[in-house]
């Protein structure tokens, strides 16, 4: 068959958009890390949580500066899911079981100030409505101030658990929602979880994740400083957790006994050795030696006659 040239050309033109398109490479959505305080057109917009019912209840932070993130572990009924800023209804967006988002051109339009943020919602459990308490305070950008990153901020959890503050993951509270075995911190992130470390080890025995969200058991930070490491779609968080009971090698601290140990016996044996006689030794005669005479020279008796052998004159 043969082609004419305008058929010719129409088949050069597809080959070279082919070409083109199969040199192309494409790219996904960059992820964006969450943040608690965003500027956007000289405002600040700060959020900060508050009271809840709703078991573990937190701003996630403020995505691609246009969505304010909320999480929560009770389940809920998403269709139930109302928000309110400062008293009026605000439009939202993202609703699931377990978290929604308010687009911030819904609080955009508001003056410099601290609005209350309120949302509600029926629990599945047993349909009670339950509710999250969150702050929303808009500043301009000029009036913030920059902390230290070198200045530590240890924020009290109670039990004698506190946690260095500057972390990219949003550390909650001490709970034990309906979903988790054992107390413990609940900690939240931009996005599902895959795995977490505490002080190096993983599993079932350390924490409990569902979503986003994740309970690291308080059993499981027997240590004075404690590191938990979050892997999650996008990113890696770090928390440091003390323990103020806790030990420096994270055993369980030896206790000493307080009695003392049996002492040997201090009784002395009852048998008497036997003594020495007590006799004293002969002693040595104690008869003087004959003393010599002391009569002066001279005054010797003396005989007129001699003896004889037998003894008479």
């Amino acid at each position: 068959m043969k082609l004419s040239n305008s058929m010719k050309k129409f088949f050069a033109y597809v080959c070279a958009i082919a070409m083109v398109v199969s040199s192309m490479t494409f790219y996904g959505q960059t992820s964006v890390k969450a943040k608690g305080s965003v500027a956007v057109d000289g405002k600040v917009y700060t959020v900060t949580d508050g009271d809840a019912t709703i078991a573990g209840f937190t701003c996630q932070g403020i995505f691609d500066k246009a969505r304010i993130h909320f999480a929560w572990g009770t389940e809920v009924d998403a269709a139930s899911i109302t928000t309110t800023v400062d008293g009026k209804s605000v439009k939202i967006d993202g609703t699931n079981a377990h978290g929604m988002f308010i687009p911030l051109s819904e609080v955009s339009t508001l003056a410099v100030g601290e609005y209350q943020i309120v949302v509600s919602a029926t629990a599945t459990e047993n349909s009670a409505t339950v509710t999250g308490n969150a702050t929303l305070k808009i500043e301009d950008e000029g009036e913030t101030t920059t902390r230290d990153p070198s200045v530590k901020v240890w924020i009290d959890l109670g039990d004698g658990f506190s946690y260095d503050d500057s972390t990219t993951a949003t550390v909650n509270n001490i709970q034990q929602p309906d979903w988790s075995p054992e107390k413990g911190i609940y900690v939240n992130v931009p996005a599902g979880i895959s795995s977490v470390a505490v002080n190096g080890k993983t599993g079932d025995e350390v924490t409990k994740i569902q979503g986003a969200g994740v309970i690291v058991f308080l059993s499981a930070m027997t240590k004075k400083t404690n590191t938990v490491e979050i892997e999650y779609a996008g990113g890696t968080a770090t928390v440091i957790i003390k323990n103020e009971n806790g030990t420096d090698d994270g055993d369980t601290p030896t206790v000493t006994p307080t009695e003392k140990p049996t002492e040997a016996p201090t009784v002395a044996p009852t048998d008497v050795p036997t003594e020495n006689p007590t006799e004293a030794p002969t002693a040595d005669p104690t008869q003087a030696p004959t003393e010599e005479s002391t009569a002066a020279p001279g005054s010797e008796i003396k005989l007129d006659k001699e003896f004889n052998e037998e003894g008479t004159f």
